[in-house]
């Protein structure tokens, strides 16, 4: 599943003479069938300027890493800790 929310500039930013905005873009956010956020795509049109890839632990469900696919896919990971 995958939601859409297109993001303009405030007036004060446009910077073109025939009234459109010159900052216009689409955040693309995908889940899982469980509901669960699985990254989001920052989109100028048909072009991804930047992404970002949630995982989870298929033991316990819990956030376990997140990484920018569009670099060099490096992931920062989580853990919890039992109390």
């Amino acid at each position: 599943m995958v939601e859409s929310q297109d993001f303009v500039s405030p007036e004060r930013f446009q910077f073109d003479t025939d009234g459109t905005s010159d900052f216009t873009r689409t955040l693309d956010r995908s889940q899982d069938s469980l509901g669960r956020y699985t990254g989001w795509d920052l989109k100028d049109g048909s072009t991804t300027e930047n992404s970002v890839a949630y995982d989870y632990s298929v033991t316990d469900g819990h956030l376990s890493g997140v990484s920018n696919p569009q670099s060099s896919n490096q992931q920062f990971t989580y853990s919890y800790l039992m109390l």
